[in-house]
């Protein structure tokens, strides 16, 4: 083996590392995902949700910055499953219910 290259591949040996962790950075991949299933019948963020968007950003989960919160809106109560299912293949980490029927919708799909 010649000379240079063996330090070409000693260079991407080293540098190969370093490469891969700034791909998985910037890809997203440590984004926590959050998942808010509103009560039933709201069309927009209800004054609990928007207390919850504040309440997380205050522990520095920022929608699209350091967290990505996902939202579902059921228009009527028999949405809550299939919104509460869509959340769990979303592969959210967390789901947050906002009504007892969502709650309990939410515990059956996982």
């Amino acid at each position: 083996m010649r000379r240079r290259d063996f330090i070409w591949l000693l260079g991407g040996w080293v540098t190969w590392p370093f490469a891969a962790w700034a791909q998985q950075a910037s890809s997203g991949a440590n984004i926590p995902k959050i998942g808010v299933l509103l009560a039933n019948g709201e069309k927009s963020p209800s004054r609990f949700g928007g207390i919850l968007i504040e309440a997380l950003a205050d522990l520095g989960y920022v929608d699209g910055k350091t967290a990505q919160i996902v939202q579902r809106f059921p228009s009527e109560q028999s949405d809550i499953h299939d919104l509460a299912r869509e959340l769990v293949d979303h592969k959210v980490n967390v789901i947050v219910a906002m009504s007892v029927v969502g709650a309990s919708e939410v515990h059956k799909v996982t």
